[in-house]
């Protein structure tokens, strides 16, 4: 399937007369989990991501068992670089990363 690869917040804008619109594609072929569990990491670190998980299981019908793998590789990936670049972010990956660990079934 083809995936968008580059959901955050700033590629996904709402329009009333067409809905949702995602801009600036990184396109890669894959499992759309990937897209999901993207989202659910990135849309908007600063919000609980548990919302998100639940959202998008909802929205995508792909359950938390499936996404919250890809969600902590996500996560992880994250982190390591934050820590790399000394990005101001870590922390709040690192809580991130500790509230997708805890929804591990």
């Amino acid at each position: 399937m083809l995936l968008h690869a580059d959901l955050y917040r700033e590629n996904i804008l709402f329009d009333n007369a067409r809905g949702v619109v995602f801009i600036d594609p990184l396109p890669m072929v894959g499992d759309p989990v990937f897209d999901w569990a993207f989202w659910t990491v990135y849309y908007d670190l600063e919000r609980d991501p548990v919302d998100r998980l639940k959202l998008a299981n909802q929205a995508s019908g792909i359950s938390s068992g499936e996404l919250v793998p890809w969600c902590l590789t996500l996560c992880l990936d994250g982190l390591l670089y934050y820590r790399q670049v000394g990005d101001s972010r870590l922390g709040r990956m690192r809580d991130v990363m500790a509230a997708m660990a805890k929804e591990v079934r």
